[in-house]
């Protein structure tokens, strides 16, 4: 099986800010390495949660990084994105 680490930017209307990795549905063949936040470096675990600007390192099969992409990729709803609360 061959694998690709990848970095992959999650955008400011992304649907999984404010979610935990384990609640999102994280497509077989994928795993999150590593969250880079504001110049820091985080090992994930299922309750990472992820923010605007979060960049994911992943390794994943050609399987399973076009699904990630999707989720990442997916605006959030005006209801998904009013129960936001950024920390600053």
């Amino acid at each position: 099986m061959e694998c690709n680490l990848i970095e992959i930017g999650v955008p400011d209307d992304s649907q999984v800010i404010g979610k935990q990795l384990v609640n999102l549905p994280i497509p077989e063949g994928v795993l999150i390495v590593l969250v880079s936040r504001e110049g820091e470096f985080i090992i994930p675990g299922g309750s990472t949660e992820i923010f605007h600007g979060d960049k994911l390192l992943v390794l994943s099969d050609e399987k399973g990084l076009p699904g990630l992409r999707e989720i990442v990729e997916k605006k959030a709803t005006k209801k998904e994105r009013g129960r936001r609360v950024d920390v600053i």
